[in-house]
């Protein structure tokens, strides 16, 4: 028997990197991880008042009575899941979508617009991303709007018109300011250009997320036995440039004026240029093969839009 419908937060936690994880690992040992990443996505969810619905593979999927319940929940798991397994080098990781709407219920299961709308943004998060929609956005209380940024607009297949996409940012205790060395810049992201090995990367308000390691899975792939699989990862946030270290080693970053910045597991506002890389015992040694400059919104405006690649 189908229950009226009914209001709910639906939400996806999917598992990143356990296809590689079989592979190096071998079925038995990998799925021992896996089956301990899904058992703790489960207690996030039920301690953040949510009913688990079924798990689908590596997948998890689970209702909220609402929408800061599930951005809690989303927040915790993706922390759990990298504090757990950062000895794997960050091969294992997690990425969520969530939508707030009506469903139906049927034998224990939920079905609906909104439940196909959470399984689309899942798909598109990558690992460590927070994916939803206006209609969950509007329905967080202030606090948590706070920590959202608007990222896209598009059209997801089954769904007719386009809709606004929001990422939920983490927990940022950890952030390392880079103490500014050139004067203040006009409000507004800008652009931040990246160069290494002849090819050109650019990050803007339209393609604002980019992955650097050794896994070829990466926007940026740095072929060295020193690099994690999944290194660090670049992401505009509040209209800053975010460098975030996820490595085993760390890396570091040098500016034009020579300022040397090592980061394990932190994060940092990237300003004015310098060169990124990954940190070694002795760091007055390492190569930093990355060339970066960030352009200010009214630089960017003016300057060609060089960059071969978008991100």
């Amino acid at each position: 028997m189908t229950a009226a419908p009914e209001s709910l937060a639906v939400m996806f936690a999917d598992l990143s990197g356990s296809t590689r994880l079989y592979d190096q690992l071998g079925d038995g040992p990998a799925r021992q991880i896996v089956g301990r990443c899904i058992d703790r996505i489960i207690a996030v969810v039920e301690r953040h008042g949510g009913t688990v619905i079924k798990t689908i593979g590596d997948e998890v999927m689970s209702t909220f009575p609402g929408a800061d319940h599930a951005a809690d929940a989303a927040r915790e798991i993706l922390e759990s899941i990298a504090e757990a397994y950062a000895i794997h080098e960050g091969r294992l990781g997690a990425h969520v979508g969530f939508h707030t709407g009506r469903v139906l219920h049927e034998q224990g299961d939920v079905f609906g617009d909104t439940v196909n709308l959470a399984a689309r943004l899942v798909a598109l998060a990558k690992r460590g991303e927070i994916l939803t929609t206006r209609a969950s956005i509007d329905a967080l209380a202030p606090e948590q709007r706070e920590r959202t940024r608007r990222i896209d607009r598009r059209e997801l297949e089954g769904h007719q018109g386009a809709l606004e996409i929001f990422e939920l940012i983490g927990q940022t205790s950890n952030l390392t300011t880079m103490t500014p060395i050139l004067p203040a810049e006009p409000a507004g992201p800008g652009r931040l250009i990246l160069r290494f090995g002849g090819r050109t990367f650019a990050l803007d308000e339209a393609h604002a997320s980019l992955r650097i390691g050794r896994d070829p899975e990466n926007d940026l792939v740095l072929e060295d036995t020193q690099v994690s699989r999944n290194h660090a990862h670049l992401k505009l946030r509040h209209g800053k440039f975010v460098l975030a270290d996820e490595s085993t080693n760390g890396t570091l970053v040098r500016t034009r004026e020579g300022k040397t910045i090592r980061l394990h597991r932190e994060e940092l506002i990237l300003q004015g240029s310098g060169n990124i890389g990954v940190a070694r015992p002795a760091d007055g040694d390492a190569e930093l093969p990355i060339a970066f400059r960030v352009d200010s919104e009214a630089e960017a405006s003016v300057r060609p839009a060089a960059p071969d690649e978008r991100i």
